[in-house]
């Protein structure tokens, strides 16, 4: 019920997405729909574009589209502003991410990827960093998440072979226990 906490943030998303993606070359889970329903997709990059958020004129310059707050007196955001804003700029960012496919035989070099837009604004603070955000879409990532460095996907299978003393390794061909209880 309260509008600080609806979803992430488009600040927590942007410096998540920049920062791991963009700077650490690591990527991380998003939920594509802000629905009840979970639709996790791993990030693989992303692009993104400025907009004045007065006139709404696209740009590539960070400067062209800045905006004092001052500057906004009509801002339906207002209320929710981080105190701290002192400039508003618009962000349309489009993220990548592997698509649903239907599986295939022998084509293991090509993944096709689906883009999602999300459109939204940065406040900035006096010396420019990045205080909060609002969205302007409707889609809006529900939750990002990673997974700790060195970790490796699961099935309850692959838990059940462990404590049933298979000493079986994903690197090696299955074993022939394995394969004729399967």
């Amino acid at each position: 019920t309260d509008t600080r906490c609806l979803d992430t943030n488009p600040m927590t998303w942007h410096l998540a997405i920049v920062n791991r993606i963009g700077i650490n070359k690591i990527s991380l889970v998003m939920d594509a729909s802000a629905g009840p329903e979970v639709w996790n997709y791993p990030v693989t990059g992303y692009d993104y574009n400025y907009f004045d958020p007065k006139t709404f004129v696209p740009t590539h310059s960070l400067k062209k589209a800045l905006r004092a707050v001052s500057a906004l007196p009509n801002d339906r955001f207002r209320k929710h502003r981080s105190p701290k804003t002192a400039y508003i700029v618009g962000v349309v960012m489009d993220t990548f991410h592997p698509a649903l496919t239907q599986p295939t035989r022998g084509n293991t070099n090509h993944i096709v990827t689906s883009k999602k837009s999300f459109v939204y604004d940065l406040e900035l603070d006096s010396a420019y960093n990045v205080v909060g955000g609002e969205w302007y879409s409707d889609e809006t990532p529900d939750f990002i998440w990673s997974f700790a460095s060195g970790s490796k996907a699961g099935t309850r299978e692959d838990l059940t072979l462990q404590n049933g003393g298979y000493a079986w390794s994903a690197q090696q061909p299955i074993d022939e226990a394995i394969a004729s209880a399967a």
